[in-house]
């Protein structure tokens, strides 16, 4: 159900910035952001394989962007996001254990924007992310390794302030969804809460 609210709210505000009307000139842009990420299921089930130590959920992502705004309103995004390193270390039956996943990808976004002002704009964004995860685990004197690979819905809500023309900050929460498999890897939403800077052209 909260997947489905997130869902229509950007697609509300898409459809918001499209029927808006248009103020400003096309424009090219280029990015970067970083923060904390969030593996929201990285450490469920972990009691019922006899696991006991720490687990470790969150960690610093960093995210490469570039867009395109065809209008004020709307525009369209390509990303790179290195969603950090998720880990857990303890024993399972008694032998020491660890597990690592690694979360990357690439993805597209179409994005939809409403000024409140000159300097000050809120968004929302809907669109599809390729991920990679690497993940390694250890028991004992065994280990394994998986790399899986697929591609999942992303969405966003975010705000930017504009200091002049061509120089801008922003802030957002993205949700990269099922990311990995769980047959495998395991899978898990990873949230995204990031702030960065925009260059215009």
């Amino acid at each position: 159900m909260k997947r489905k609210v997130a869902y229509s709210i950007v697609a509300t505000a898409l459809a918001t910035a499209l029927a808006a009307p248009v103020f400003a000139a096309e424009e090219y842009y280029v990015g970067g952001s970083a923060g904390r990420t969030d593996a929201k299921e990285a450490c469920d089930g972990l009691d019922s394989i006899g696991f006991v130590g720490s687990c470790d959920d969150t960690d610093t992502g960093w995210k490469l962007f570039g867009g395109y705004r065809f209008t004020p309103n709307f525009g369209a995004e390509a990303f790179y996001a290195d969603l950090g390193e998720f880990s857990a270390s303890g024993t399972i039956l008694g032998d020491p254990a660890t597990a690592n996943d690694e979360a990357n990808g690439f993805g597209v976004s179409a994005i939809g924007t409403w000024p409140i002002s000159d300097e000050f704009g809120v968004f929302g964004k809907l669109g599809f992310f390729r991920w990679d995860l690497e993940s390694s685990a250890t028991i004992g004197a065994v280990s394994v390794s998986v790399d899986d690979k697929g591609t999942d819905l992303t969405f966003g809500v975010g705000a930017s302030y504009s200091f002049n023309e061509s120089f801008s900050i922003r802030v957002e929460w993205e949700r990269f969804n099922d990311v990995g498999e769980e047959d495998t890897t395991g899978k898990s939403d990873v949230d995204f809460l990031s702030a960065g800077v925009v260059l215009s052209f």
